[in-house]
């Protein structure tokens, strides 16, 4: 049975309401950070965001795609027993990941030059370690279709906290400085992990656990595998790209880049709204082999994605200098650079959850072969074209990484799972 449109709105509101905290939270403290410490501050502080989230999705271990996957539609005692599993699987990776980079932090501090004097193993211990968390927990809430409660309880809310310390300390001494700034983000990171456990205990209700036979265990660890390489080339086009691009750029510029990088990341909030709920129930439609209910999906995730982030696109490509005025004095430069990069992030909403689909549909392996060439071809060319063209040439790469998968991907699905944008709704429309 298909779920109409009015549903997945009403679904796509509550999980929006989410966002909209969300995004406030993510430019409202680059905005802060940009006023108070400049491009400068503003470039250290987004290297040190991309180590954070590096080191989370690595020791996630590909969990949190794994839950979304096997906790849908399951039996609620199940569903918490995967969780457990999880969140075991991925105690070890994530001990190791701190020390290493505990130990390596005097050699990172000095190679970005951090300006910033709070502990790197405070750091790295409180901000991974909740990104990790935050991770497994919001995939298995939005697994059991809490939408709303699980994007609150993503990684993505930290910001949202620590702009209300950054608010708090301001207005205290009129004064906003790169380390307090980092501090705050240390105390998001723990009231967020605290948040999420909560929520948890609030979710999981009355029942018991059901203990995985090995067969379930072998079957969840293998998914996470696969998982796990499909994150490691995302983490190599997300976070390794900002810093290639940092290591290409001067401060500065790096700080102008990062800032047109929020504004365009303003797509990627649309898309994790819709990611919150579409791919368990693209997953569950899949078991039951419904794929006239796949492309229903599918249709209403593209022209959702479509009819939200016009707006921004539009204030974008009419009005670059201004927004980027938001900022402060000297990210006006970065103009034709938002208005390229915020026109490649409409062709990425507006082509669909297709990376999803592929791994939602059993086709994980495809996904993963498909990331990898382009991380290998893109990458590289990331440095050079940064290196030569400057700021320009990070955005020509950073479009790459939005079109280039989206166009492959596209055409796969069509030959795999028999799924196109909008076609579904098209054929409805001439039907009728």
């Amino acid at each position: 049975m298909l779920d109409s449109f009015k549903t997945l709105l009403i679904i796509m509101m509550r999980a929006g309401s989410a966002r909209a905290i969300i995004v406030v939270g993510s430019v409202g403290l680059t905005i802060f950070l940009g006023r108070s410490t400049g491009a400068e501050g503003l470039g250290q502080f987004s290297i040190l965001q991309s180590i954070i989230m590096g080191a989370g999705i690595i020791a996630t271990c590909g969990t949190d795609l794994a839950i979304l996957k096997f906790a849908s539609g399951d039996k609620e005692t199940r569903s918490k027993s995967i969780l457990i599993y999880a969140l075991k699987v991925v105690a070890i990776p994530l001990v190791l990941i701190v020390v290493v980079l505990g130990i390596m932090s005097e050699a990172i501090y000095a190679f970005f030059n951090f300006s910033f004097s709070t502990s790197a193993w405070l750091i790295f211990t409180v901000a991974i370690t909740s990104y990790v968390v935050l991770n497994i927990t919001s995939s298995f809430l939005k697994a059991r279709t809490f939408a709303f409660r699980g994007s609150i309880a993503e990684p993505a809310i930290i910001p949202i906290v620590a702009l209300v310390c950054c608010i708090t300390g301001y207005y205290a001494s009129d004064f906003l400085s790169l380390d307090f700034i980092v501090k705050s983000y240390l105390a998001a990171s723990a009231l967020a992990l605290f948040f999420s456990l909560f929520s948890i205990c609030y979710s999981f209700g009355k029942g018991g656990l059901v203990e995985l036979n090995r067969t379930e265990k072998k079957a969840f660890k293998h998914s996470a595998q696969h998982f796990f390489v499909y994150n490691i080339m995302g983490l190599s086009q997300s976070v390794g790209l900002i810093l290639i691009v940092a290591a290409a750029l001067p401060p500065a510029d790096m700080g102008v880049f990062k800032a047109v990088e929020r504004i365009v990341v303003l797509a990627n909030v649309v898309i994790m709204m819709l990611n919150s709920f579409i791919p368990p129930k693209i997953a569950h439609a899949y078991q039951q082999k419904d794929y006239t209910k796949i492309q229903h999906l599918v249709d209403f995730s593209c022209m959702a994605g479509v009819i939200c982030f016009l707006p921004v696109f539009l204030i974008c490509v009419m009005f670059p200098e201004a927004v980027l005025s938001i900022f402060g004095e000297g990210f006006e430069g970065g103009a034709s650079v938002l208005v390229f990069m915020v026109s490649a992030q409409m062709f990425n909403v507006a082509t669909g959850p297709m990376l999803y689909l592929l791994n939602m549909t059993g086709h994980q392996m495809i996904a993963t072969l498909i990331l990898s060439f382009v991380t290998v071809v893109i990458l590289p060319a990331a440095y050079y074209f940064s290196h030569i063209l400057g700021l320009q040439g990070a955005a020509y790469s950073m479009a790459a990484l939005y079109t280039v998968p989206k166009l492959i991907l596209v055409f796969i699905c069509l030959r795999k799972v028999k799924v196109f944008p909008f076609i579904g709704m098209f054929k409805r429309v001439l039907g009728s």
